[in-house]
């Protein structure tokens, strides 16, 4: 991945996740996804290495190129299955995070579907099934999301994290429930 790009006769460095100007200004968010485009390339995609592609796809999706995360993590997750599935459980959190954010509830819920299928629950951890519990909400299908979020809870020891606790509260908001 290239870290030094230049865009309309600027010269732009990545600095961590973003990327800056000679100057070391941040560049606007519209140029930052022009940058991440020109330094993606067919040597990212071809990549092997199961670790660099999740990191080049972090950064992308922290740096609002969602669609390039997408193809690192589907990538990383291609390479895994050959290779690693045990990498399969962290990368797969990523890439239903940045489908839900390009509106894509339904794909979270057949990758999900086909992974329980290919490995059954052993693929499971809270990070995925937060996340396509919040797919879920995103069709309005309360009672699958509740699931999810049970089966979170447990997996992560009775200690909801941040992302869960929103999903629980956006389920009781939306069905309007009370509290138990």
């Amino acid at each position: 991945m290239s870290d030094t790009v230049e865009y309309q006769g600027k010269k732009y460095t990545r600095r961590g996740n973003k990327w800056v100007d000679e100057k070391y200004m941040v560049a606007p968010s519209s140029i930052q996804s022009e940058l991440n485009h020109l330094s993606f390339s067919e040597e990212i995609f071809n990549e092997t290495d199961i670790e660099k592609l999740t990191e080049y796809g972090d950064r992308y999706k922290n740096s609002a190129s969602v669609a390039l995360a997408i193809k690192c993590y589907r990538r990383a997750i291609e390479l895994a299955e050959l290779n690693n599935e045990n990498e399969i459980r962290y990368i797969l959190p990523r890439l239903t995070s940045c489908l839900r954010n390009q509106g894509k509830p339904d794909i979270v819920i057949e990758i999900f579907s086909s992974v329980k299928k290919r490995y059954g629950k052993k693929i499971f951890n809270s990070a995925l099934l937060t996340s396509v519990a919040a797919a879920y909400c995103d069709l309005q299908e309360y009672n699958n999301a509740k699931k999810c979020c049970d089966h979170a809870f447990a997996l992560s020891g009775g200690k909801a994290s941040g992302e869960l606790m929103s999903v629980y509260g956006r389920i009781k908001k939306e069905t309007n429930t009370k509290d138990d």
